[in-house]
């Protein structure tokens, strides 16, 4: 089984609009979160661009590179004699290259993982050559000083979404060669988050795992899970890069189920905070007031619990001690991610189908608004949006948000028609 064919097909849209952009001059960004399928648009765009005749300089950036000085221009294979003289004969060759005949683009996967040294080169090149540069980075706000050049570089960003539910049911029936049956679909797009890489990878080792039966021509959960031990790399591969603090965080909150954010935390709201930048968690304001925050995607909190059983005796809160400043911090979070906002929409029939306060506001929203639209207006992550978006979508098993929306509101109409006494029996 090959998933790269079913995931890829899924970026038809979005390659397009990058080369038509590239093509018109543009720089792009392509924004998504670990998982997302940044590298694979990426290859897309340089194969596309070197059948069409172009020259395209490209790199694929590694983390692990990150700190060794102009290790991001290996692959350009600008020559060992001109690294002497540093940053200025390195610009020179580029240049050089850059600004001769015929389409000519620079691409660069994961530009947050450059080094340096490789980015002022870059940069020196590109605005020389005015040559447009065709970057994929990290949704995740950068914590330290902005990269170099980074902020001035015109561009048009491209953000690549989570997958809906009839893709992930399309990526499931390409990968096992037969429709899954709507229970196997559900829980792997619940489980997933929508991640492309999360998708392929719980249904390819679902079945290595025998997880998965094929039966009647349709595949089937074999037992009651389709957690595997071979999950636990995928796992450790969207976790890589986090420090003791945010992986003790992000543990303890697995195991109590949600964390709520209120003055008796032991955890530090700044470890709370890049966590949630980093996608990592699903913050939310319950109908008690109490704001909570849960492991996102659930797939990394089930994985967490299941490592977490037998190999601790004591609390994972005992990991922690109170971090300076914590009260004032966290009652800042709080308010940050509890602040009312009066256009927000709240009607008789918010509470239908098992759906949480948040997760039918949401879903009254998603019809009309895109997903940043409705984090902005409930004032939560758009990390958060998706997943209330899931969750909704499985507890009343629509397909669409069209019809997740048309659904609730039904429902609210339904619900504010009742008489008093029949809305209390």
């Amino acid at each position: 089984m090959e998933s790269g064919g079913a995931i890829t097909v899924l970026f038809e849209r979005e390659t397009t609009r990058i080369l038509e952009f590239a093509r018109r001059g543009f720089s792009v960004r392509v924004i998504g979160a670990p998982g997302s399928g940044r590298t694979t648009v990426a290859r897309k765009v340089v194969d596309h661009l070197e059948n069409r005749g172009a020259n395209v300089y490209s790199i694929f950036a590694m983390r692990s590179l990150k700190g060794f000085p102009f290790a991001g221009l290996d692959s350009l294979d600008l020559g060992q004699r001109h690294r002497a003289s540093g940053i200025v004969g390195l610009s020179d060759v580029l240049s050089g290259l850059l600004a001769q005949q015929g389409p000519r683009f620079i691409v660069v996967d994961g530009i947050e993982n450059l080094d340096s040294e490789t980015l002022a080169v870059i940069e020196v090149a590109r605005e020389r050559t005015q040559r447009p540069i065709i970057m994929t980075m990290s949704d995740i706000p950068f914590s330290s000083t902005p990269l170099l050049g980074l902020d001035c570089w015109p561009g048009i960003a491209v953000p690549l979404q989570p997958l809906r539910y009839e893709q992930v049911e399309a990526v499931s029936a390409e990968i096992l060669g037969a429709p899954a049956d709507d229970d196997v679909v559900a829980r792997v797009f619940s489980w997933s988050g929508g991640n492309p890489r999360l998708v392929a990878r719980i249904i390819e080792s679902a079945v290595l795992s025998e997880r998965l039966t094929l039966r009647d021509g349709s595949w089937h959960i074999n037992g009651n899970t389709l957690m595997n031990e071979h999950l636990h790399g995928t796992v450790e591969g969207l976790l890589y890069g986090l420090d003791r603090d945010e992986r003790t965080a992000l543990r303890t909150i697995a195991i109590t189920g949600s964390w709520r954010l209120d003055h008796r935390t032991t955890i530090g709201a700044d470890v709370l905070d890049r966590l949630e930048h980093r996608g990592l968690l699903a913050v939310d304001a319950g109908s008690n007031g109490a704001v909570t925050a849960s492991v996102f995607p659930p797939l990394i909190a089930d994985c967490l619990r299941n490592q977490a059983r037998g190999s601790r005796a004591r609390s994972p809160v005992d990991d922690f001690s109170p971090a300076q400043g914590t009260e004032a911090a966290i009652g800042s979070l709080s308010k940050k991610y509890s602040r009312e906002d009066q256009t927000r929409v709240v009607t008789p029939g918010t509470a239908v189908q098992g759906l949480t306060k948040r997760e039918a506001e949401v879903a009254l929203l998603a019809g009309d608004l895109d997903n940043r639209e409705i984090a902005s207006r409930l004032g939560v992550s758009i990390r958060t949006v998706e997943n209330h978006i899931t969750n909704a979508r499985r507890k009343t098993r629509t397909d669409t948000r069209e019809g997740l929306s048309h659904h609730v509101h039904r429902a609210a109409r339904s619900r504010s028609s009742e008489s008093p006494q029949e809305a209390r029996d």
